[in-house]
């Protein structure tokens, strides 16, 4: 694993440790209205948006370590 993907990896867990909210009654009425994926990437996409905002010097480590990723295919893009 190259250190950019490292640190994409750890600073998105860090994104939800600080972002991600702890209301449990506010998750289970989002899930009635649409399905845990759609929640899962939207809230992925809000929470590393605000770690890179708190955290700059993350910016490129995100931009460099998701184009690894996807040239690896490691999304499964290429099916």
């Amino acid at each position: 694993m190259s250190n950019e993907i490292y640190d994409l990896l750890v600073g998105h867990e860090v994104g939800h440790a600080l972002f991600t909210p702890t209301d449990s009654e506010r998750l289970k009425k989002a899930y009635k209205e649409t399905s845990k994926h759609c929640i899962n990437i939207l809230e992925d996409a809000r929470i590393e948006r605000l770690v890179k905002n708190r955290y700059p010097g993350l910016r490129k480590q995100f931009f460099s370590g998701y184009k690894q990723l996807v040239e690896k295919d490691f999304f499964g893009l290429s099916e």
